[in-house]
């Protein structure tokens, strides 16, 4: 939200969100699987799958990390989201490193286009002419960051270390 107070959408922006909007069932059912199903499998395969996977080999955790977060965000090619897109990504990174597991970035990714679709799907249509319709909407803010918040809690306590296999092998990755 504040990256939209500093860097405003582009003229076209909010004409390009609402041709994505879905006209018909069809289309609900066909955008939804696009957008909330193959989009996140198919990014985190290569961001986190693959970008990551090579930084981490070359360079430290946290600097691939940031790198894969940044990189992600440079190449959804939308200045005005650059700032939220990258933090996203980073946080995807994040869920990665801790957890060596692409499902949880992949959900995370799956969780926040589900919410951007309904958003795009069940607001008016008058009010996605005024950009962004979606700084507005203080409920989504707040149980985002209460989400993040609980599920940051989970892998804290988990750590970073993956549980013994059932040979009795460490899985650890410190």
């Amino acid at each position: 939200m504040a990256t939209q107070q500093i860097i405003p959408a582009p003229e076209g922006y909010m004409e390009s969100i609402r041709e994505l909007r879905p006209a018909n069932p069809g289309a609900v059912i066909v955008t939804f699987i696009g957008l909330c199903v193959i989009v996140p499998i198919a990014e985190e395969v290569v961001f986190r799958g693959m970008v990551q996977r090579i930084f981490g080999l070359n360079m430290s955790p946290v600097l691939a990390v940031v790198l894969s977060g940044i990189f992600f965000g440079a190449l959804h090619l939308s200045l005005h989201l650059l700032i939220s897109i990258t933090f996203f990504g980073i946080f995807l990174g994040y869920l990665f490193f801790v957890t060596q597991n692409l499902t949880y970035p992949i959900l995370g990714h799956a969780a926040f286009n589900t919410a951007a679709f309904l958003q795009l799907t069940l607001t008016p249509e008058d009010r996605l002419s005024e950009p962004p319709f979606y700084v507005e909407d203080v409920w989504g803010l707040i149980v985002s960051c209460v989400l993040l918040a609980f599920l940051l809690r989970k892998i804290s306590k988990g750590g970073s270390r993956a549980q013994e296999t059932p040979s009795g092998n460490s899985t650890d990755f410190e």
